[in-house]
């Protein structure tokens, strides 16, 4: 895990819009940490003055389907069948005499059109991925911050509230000590 500097989390911060905001729950999923929200909105909590953070954010590439030449030519044609239909369509209502054959036509030179366009494009790619995916970003946790004026509102009506996946986060602030001087006369 990489520690940012001091200067970096506070910009972090500031861009994230949670300068003046303290954590006071974590959930470690978005379903739970909705429905705390929406508990403390029934409990007429000002929700208005809360915010969501997702952390711990990760990338998921989800592998859907290779792609070949043959692959890309169907998606091609499936795509320009229907863009020669609509294209079609658009000629029907300006000349409402044969329909039917110049949506068929549409249909089929759209669909050979697309087809090569496809095997072209795949082609011409240079086959750097060979494979289509959906991508999403997944939170691992979710932080909820509050301004620091309810926080502590806040964090005394979630622990009566008790929303499923609570974590608090400790709030309390640091107590600072001082250490024992020492002296030159204890030698």
């Amino acid at each position: 895990m990489t520690v940012l500097p001091h200067r970096t989390r506070c910009a972090a911060a500031e861009d994230a819009g949670l300068v003046g905001r303290s954590a006071v729950a974590s959930f470690t999923r978005y379903g739970d940490a909705e429905r705390a929200l929406d508990r403390l909105a029934a409990a007429r909590f000002p929700v208005h003055r809360t915010i969501l953070v997702g952390g711990d954010v990760k990338l998921v590439d989800e592998v859907t389907v290779r792609l070949n030449a043959r692959r890309c030519a169907g998606f091609g044609a499936v795509a320009g069948a229907w863009i020669g239909a609509l294209m079609a369509l658009f000629a029907v209502v300006t000349q409402p005499t044969g329909g039917a054959t110049l949506l068929l036509w549409g249909v089929v030179l759209g669909a050979a059109f697309g087809a090569t366009l496809g095997a072209v494009a795949y082609t011409a790619a240079g086959r750097d991925r060979d494979f289509t995916s959906r991508r999403r970003l997944v939170a691992g946790r979710y932080e909820l911050y509050v301004e620091n004026e309810v926080a502590e509102p806040a964090l005394r009506l979630l622990m009566r509230l008790r929303p499923a996946g609570l974590a608090p986060v400790a709030t309390a602030p640091v107590e600072v000590v001082a250490l024992p001087v020492e002296t030159a006369d204890a030698a």
